[in-house]
């Protein structure tokens, strides 16, 4: 894995002879200590990946005792005989040793020229974000991103650009990252950085893909393996494989989903990629799952996790964790998806991911009224919807306030189940879906029914007919025509109910439903009898 030692120092010029180098016997301790470290550390047999380059990590922190900056730079910057081929910084998050580059990187910060510190500041950045540590990640960013922007390079504006991005996405703020990534995106197209340029579109892809804008995805996707096809780079080959297979996975292609998935994790596996593993394994869980199999969903998200947990992947942990929690629910075995669950939201809320937390609280909240525990889920659901309220996600507002609205009815809260109804129904015209404005209005007619309200009730039903109609659904539309014909009857609009009764008929013989058919039969025949 290291080059040979004498190489390694050849190219530190290290001489412990030299004055220059040597001036006090205390330097002369340092530096016999890195020459030993280097040239006599043997690591032990089925070692794990960071003991084989303990000894270039004990010589780079002896460099920095005597303060030898360069020397520690040129330790850092190791090339290593591993797959990847990459300098041992890199490596090390190749591996998933996060901290342990924290550990290197910060006391080289300040301490060489301002390019330096922009590297040193990045590979903090995506350290730190790997930890879950995102704040802590955009303070780098935006350091970074002022060296850049004061040595006018365009390569570090655009490295700087990618990794502002890249925190963004983790903090779930998917359009400010994809402003980000077209920055990175625009830079990396006119200087011809092709490996840049495949980054770029890679994580713009992730982005668009997390917003369910999945075409624009699958653009990304493609440009990318244009592009990819022209480089020597299996890892990135690899890489392209899991990000098409996300977009096979949400297009219903299972079989090409679990075949690109594999594709990944046999790569991740070469590489010694152990966060690259983790996803990999993640998402062939998500396809088992899917296809219905939990038992299988489940022994995938486990190895993720414990992958997650070994390297100190924070988010990662927290997907995991959600992930088991709703594969157990659908084995079902509600006790131990709840304790996922629990760990979950613990997580996400430790990491400050608000997105994230919103989702786990709808999960728990789901679990709690599995368990017949209206009131814990009621809780999780209100919280869940305050933050998505101050994210301005009308999506799941709406399907927050549909939830609460079923909860209370459940309990015969009549009011509060209506309030919630409307309001699921004024986010649903707000977001043009129609079947959810369908489901709303015919769930406050059902509640108006059962309030013997029925001029109100009878409003909601019409309403049910012109949406579903809008929609195409002929059957639901008929469906709605029975419903709102017996309500018209009870209020004695006898016309209008057997006109209702009429249009159902007529829909269900066109759909061939002989049996629905009949029922209007027998219902038009009592109105011919009276």
């Amino acid at each position: 894995m290291l080059p040979p030692a004498d190489i390694i120092l050849s190219e530190l010029n290290l001489d412990l002879n030299s004055p220059s180098l040597v001036k006090s016997p205390a330097d002369r301790s340092q530096y016999r200590a890195m020459l030993n470290w280097i040239k006599r550390y043997q690591p032990p047999k089925g070692s794990t990946n960071i003991e084989q380059v303990k000894g270039i990590i004990q010589a780079f922190h002896h460099a920095c005792t005597v303060n030898n900056w360069s020397m520690a730079r040129q330790l850092l910057s190791l090339r290593l005989n591993t797959p990847t081929q990459e300098d041992l910084d890199n490596q090390l998050h190749t591996w998933g040793y996060y901290k342990e580059q924290i550990e290197l990187y910060t006391p080289l910060l300040g301490k060489l020229d301002d390019e330096w510190d922009a590297i040193l500041l990045n590979g903090l950045a995506m350290a730190h974000n790997s930890l879950g540590n995102h704040h802590i990640a955009l303070a780098h960013n935006q350091q970074e991103t002022q060296i850049s922007q004061t040595l006018n390079s365009p390569t570090l504006q655009a490295r700087a650009s990618g990794n502002m991005g890249l925190t963004h996405h983790c903090l779930g703020q998917y359009p400010q990252a994809i402003e980000y990534y077209q920055q990175q995106l625009a830079i990396a197209h006119n200087i011809g950085n092709l490996s840049m340029l495949v980054q770029a579109l890679a994580n713009l892809g992730s982005s668009y893909y997390k917003l369910k804008q999945y075409d624009q995805a699958l653009d990304c996707y493609q440009c990318q393996q244009e592009i990819i096809e022209t480089l020597d780079d299996t890892n990135g080959k690899a890489k392209l494989q899991n990000n098409l297979g996300n977009v096979y996975f949400v297009k219903g292609d299972l079989d090409q989903a679990l075949h690109a998935y594999r594709t990944w994790l046999e790569t991740a596996r070469e590489l010694c990629d152990r966060a690259g593993e983790g996803h990999a394994l993640s998402n062939i869980g998500n396809v088992y799952h899917a296809q219905g199999n939990s038992k299988k969903a489940i022994e995938y998200y486990a190895k993720d996790l414990e992958i997650t947990q070994d390297i100190g992947d924070r988010q990662g942990e927290a997907h995991a964790l959600g992930n088991l929690a709703t594969a157990y629910v659908s084995l079902p075995d509600l006790g131990q998806a709840k304790t996922y669950a629990e760990q979950h939201l613990s997580l996400v809320k430790i990491l400050g991911d608000s997105p994230h937390e919103q989702i786990a609280l709808t999960h728990l909240g789901n679990i709690h009224a599995l368990c017949h525990m209206p009131m814990f889920a009621i809780h999780c659901f209100q919280d869940a919807l305050s933050i998505a309220e101050n994210l301005n996600d009308y999506a799941n507002q709406a399907d927050l306030h549909d939830k609460l609205a079923y909860l209370s009815l459940q309990q015969r809260h009549w009011q509060q189940s209506i309030t919630h109804y409307q309001k699921t129904l004024d986010l649903a015209q707000h977001l043009n879906d129609l079947a959810l404005q369908s489901k709303s209005w015919n769930n406050l007619g059902s509640i108006y029914l059962t309030l013997e309200q029925l001029t109100l009730a009878i409003e909601c039903f019409q309403r049910v007919v012109e949406l579903r109609q809008q929609q195409g659904d002929l059957s639901g539309a008929a469906k709605a025509w029975v419903i709102l014909g017996k309500t018209l009857k009870q209020v004695g609009q006898q016309d209008d109910s057997l006109r209702a009764f009429q249009q159902a008929r007529g829909v269900f013989e066109s759909l061939g439903n002989a049996e629905l058919v009949a029922r209007c039969d027998a219902v038009l025949a009592m109105f011919a009898d009276s």
